[in-house]
């Protein structure tokens, strides 16, 4: 995934080009990717309205939602899904849709944890924010 709009998936033998779901055409920079405890993959979208891909190699994607912010990574920790969105926060998304839980940070990635979230606030300082999901406590940290 990446660049174009492009999707690919290995099958231990060879690399398959999948179709975008909003046609060839589609120009988004692809950025995230998670896997859903249903089984499907889960793809997040720079452009095209911030869009959220779900589907499968063998079942195709289908346009989950379009929520209007740069999607710049995604994390699934225990059967929910975090997503980066620039200037727009740390955001969560969920059965309501998307759910801003900061908006006074800038992520520029996300990760799982052990029962927490990860974000990095900067791309140039050597710090980040952790989500404790448990206890719903945030805090800075550096590395």
């Amino acid at each position: 995934m990446g660049y174009g709009s492009t999707i690919l998936h290995f099958d231990g033998r060879r690399w398959r080009v999948l179709d975008d779901p909003d046609g060839s055409a589609t120009n988004d920079l692809l950025t995230g990717i998670a896997f859903h405890p249903s089984g499907e993959v889960l793809i997040s979208g720079k452009s095209r309205g911030g869009r959220v891909l779900r589907g499968s190699a063998d079942q195709g994607f289908t346009v989950m939602g379009r929520y209007g912010l740069p999607l710049i990574g995604m994390a699934e920790v225990d059967g929910r899904l975090f997503l980066a969105a620039t200037r727009g926060g740390a955001a969560e998304l969920t059965g309501d849709g998307l759910r801003i839980l900061r908006d006074d940070l800038v992520p520029w990635s996300v990760a799982e944890g052990q029962g927490r979230v990860y974000f990095t606030i900067t791309p140039d300082d050597a710090a980040y924010t952790e989500l404790d999901l448990a206890s719903g406590q945030w805090r800075q940290l550096s590395y």
